[in-house]
């Protein structure tokens, strides 16, 4: 869910991470920890491109091989994985969100949201597509088939780009 509190391992990892990305030139977009197969996803993003190219989560990958030698609370066996937060990314903090306004993003809430042009035989939905006119204290605005209306941060369960390729 939106906002939920990292667990301590997570927060080592984050630091880590932004160190890492920082140093070697990129954007740190988001990061994973799956503590059941200890996993360290890192997305990571050009500054220019906004996306990452092979070579670039090569260069990270790298970098992080001093850092996690040094640091006596990585678990043995974990495994880092880097790569481009990619076209349907997740959007999880306010800087996402700000990123993807004038975009079509893939929106799941916690409860349904009525809105004429979503709902069916006069119920609502729980997941839906719109346009992500704006985000302002921490309000999406958004428009469905040109209702626009707004959703609390709050009520999101999760979102992502959800481009028409």
């Amino acid at each position: 869910m939106i906002g939920e509190s990292p667990s301590a391992i997570e927060k080592k990892f984050l630091e880590m991470s932004q160190k890492v990305v920082e140093e070697t030139g990129y954007d740190l977009y988001d990061i994973e920890y799956i503590k059941s197969n200890k996993t360290l996803r890192v997305y990571i993003a050009d500054k220019e491109t906004g996306s990452a190219l092979i070579e670039d989560c090569v260069a990270v990958d790298r970098g992080f091989t001093e850092h996690v030698e040094a640091a006596d609370w990585v678990p043995e066996d974990f495994v880092l994985e880097v790569s481009s937060p990619g076209v349907y990314r997740k959007l999880k903090t306010e800087k996402h969100f700000e990123s993807a306004i004038d975009e079509i993003i893939y929106v799941e809430t916690l409860s349904p949201v009525v809105v004429d042009t979503l709902s069916k035989k006069g119920k609502g939905v729980k997941k839906f597509r719109a346009l992500l006119k704006d985000y302002t204290d921490k309000k999406l605005i958004l428009d469905a088939d040109g209702t626009q209306f707004e959703l609390e941060l709050s009520q999101v369960k999760k979102a992502n780009l959800d481009p028409d390729l």
